[in-house]
């Protein structure tokens, strides 16, 4: 009995760990990187969920997790942005460019302008990016850049080390 409650809270501490080094963490990134059986899986973060040592946020398409008591809802809200590398590389683009119109992303990025609305629609609606209009164009900016750029920066073990660089050098230009 000893040894399963001691394996129990080994297991705990390193999901724990996990989700400190990366918050926002979908549950089958967790279960790719811990190596633990779903229904394993399933149960541990269900008890570290209900003693509050982790929260969970439910989006359309993922369940993800964050340290406890760390994060404030926007932040939350940024680093579920940031795990997306498309919408992860929009913001960095917005963040370097300061302001930045709809066509420059669809360039920018080869996309279609209508998946770039999807895309920016999104981030407008985490209110992580502003829409202003000035005559018949729209432009994109980031009200709090700084923000997100520390975001990457603090949870850099959590992101490539091509994207820190990046971060980097735009911290030191802001």
């Amino acid at each position: 009995m000893e040894k399963e409650l001691a394996e129990n809270l080994e297991t705990r501490k390193k999901l724990i760990e996990l989700i400190n080094r990366k918050p926002g963490i979908h549950f089958r990134k967790i279960h790719k990187e811990s190596g633990l059986a779903m229904g394993e899986l399933e149960y541990h973060i269900g008890v570290l969920v209900k003693l509050e040592l982790v929260s969970e946020k439910k989006t359309s398409y993922y369940t993800r997790y964050y340290p406890a008591l760390k994060l404030g809802s926007q932040d939350k809200k940024i680093l579920d942005m940031l795990r997306q590398e498309i919408l992860r590389d929009i913001l960095i683009f917005i963040i370097s460019s300061k302001r930045v119109t709809h066509g420059d992303i669809a360039q920018e990025f080869k996309l279609l302008k209508s998946t770039v609305s999807f895309y920016m629609s999104k981030l407008i609606q985490s209110e992580i990016v502003l829409k202003k209009k000035k005559g018949r164009k729209v432009f994109y900016t980031v009200p709090d850049p700084e923000r997100i750029l520390k975001l990457i920066l603090v949870y850099k073990k959590g992101f490539g080390d091509e994207l820190v660089k990046r971060v980097e050098g735009l911290w030191g230009n802001l």
